[in-house]
């Protein structure tokens, strides 16, 4: 499911992003035609290489610790993650984490989830630093790590919970 969001998205903003630069390109009166074309060029390729991936992917791990999805947030699992929560460290598989998740969001239910820091490394490796907040007004530290498999394929490979 992730996937698929995150693969509609990105045409849609993909999209976007060439309508407005044509749209503004166009506009701008003192521009030769030739200055216009090379712009609408050059944006295209920008547009067209850069990965919205990592973008989606906080969002994604933002809205679903916020409502507290266990399900959804589960499709961005890879097949073993390193889990630590509150000190219980085991690596886990995709369907044993939902349940945990499940469980976690039942017993400490989510008031927001705040991105403290947020990291991508050039290898494709992405590092968030995060604050749960509980409906009872607890702050957890969540630490997430996810790797980048490919274009459209990022996968959590680690995730610490301390209170």
């Amino acid at each position: 499911m992730f996937l698929y969001i995150y693969k509609q998205n990105k045409c849609l903003c993909f999209f976007g992003i060439i309508f407005v630069t044509i749209i503004i390109t166009f506009t701008a009166v003192k521009l030769s035609l030739m200055e216009k074309i090379s712009n609408i060029i050059f944006i295209f390729f920008f547009a067209s290489s850069m990965s919205l991936a990592q973008v989606d992917m906080y969002s994604f791990i933002r809205e679903n610790f916020s409502t507290g999805n266990a399900a959804t947030l589960s499709t961005c699992f890879g097949n073993n993650v390193n889990c630590n929560i509150m000190g219980k460290t085991n690596f886990y598989s995709r369907s044993q984490l939902t349940i945990i998740f499940k469980d976690f969001f039942v017993n400490y239910k989510p008031k927001e989830f705040e991105i403290r820091h947020q990291k991508t490394e050039k290898n494709g490796r992405i590092y968030l630093i995060g604050a749960y907040i509980t409906q009872a007004d607890e702050v957890f530290r969540v630490t997430i790590y996810a790797k980048q498999e490919n274009e459209s394929e990022i996968y959590i490979t680690q995730i610490k919970i301390e209170k």
